[in-house]
């Protein structure tokens, strides 16, 4: 298995409109169509007017090789793109520490785009949307729930992370809609 922070918007006349997609994916026995329907959910979402990108947790190397294998980064906008090594140049920018979940940080660099001009502000969780920017965060753990709060955004709820179905108490508790798999996003998309 591996875990990747997808992040998928659509700007809208008088602000932005976002979905911070946390998706533990998990590789089984039907992954040729599994990958498939990953591609076709970027595909089906930049269709319907969304912009897509990361937010991850991990090294942008550990994100891009199977980014690159499975054909889904060419989907992407790198300026969007955000990875733990974002984090990392921060702190070696700043002189601060590695801004990882629940700050706001990697989030915002995916919402802002990964400007290190921007740094600061992401860092101090003082760049926030616009109040008629609509934001989600789509994560499967509690420090997403948070992060995405920190961010000026809602959470969505995923349920294939590493707490499984045992996350559903906590986002019910902290009033998080949440779906089954990543690629169940568009019936919450199409709810709201």
């Amino acid at each position: 298995a591996f875990n990747h922070n997808l992040s998928v918007f659509r700007k809208l006349e008088g602000g932005i409109q976002m979905v911070l997609l946390h998706a533990f994916l998990h590789l089984g026995t039907e992954l040729a169509d599994f990958l498939a329907h990953i591609l076709s959910l970027f595909r089906t979402l930049k269709e319907r007017g969304y912009d897509i990108a990361i937010a991850t947790g991990r090294a942008r190397e550990e994100m891009e090789i199977p980014f690159k294998l499975f054909h889904w980064y060419e989907e992407f906008d790198p300026y969007t793109m955000a990875t733990a090594s974002d984090a990392e140049e921060s702190a070696g920018r700043l002189g601060g520490p590695v801004l990882d979940k629940p700050n706001a940080f990697i989030f915002s660099c995916a919402i802002f785009g990964r400007d290190p001009e921007n740094y600061k502000a992401y860092s101090e969780e003082t760049m926030q949307p616009a109040k008629d920017d609509e934001i989600y965060v789509c994560g499967d753990s509690y420090s997403d729930v948070i992060g995405s709060r920190r961010a000026g955004a809602k959470c969505i709820g995923i349920l294939t992370g590493l707490e499984g179905k045992d996350a559903i108490p906590m986002f019910e508790k902290e009033g998080v809609p949440y779906v089954d798999r990543v690629t169940d996003i568009l019936e919450k998309l199409e709810q709201k």
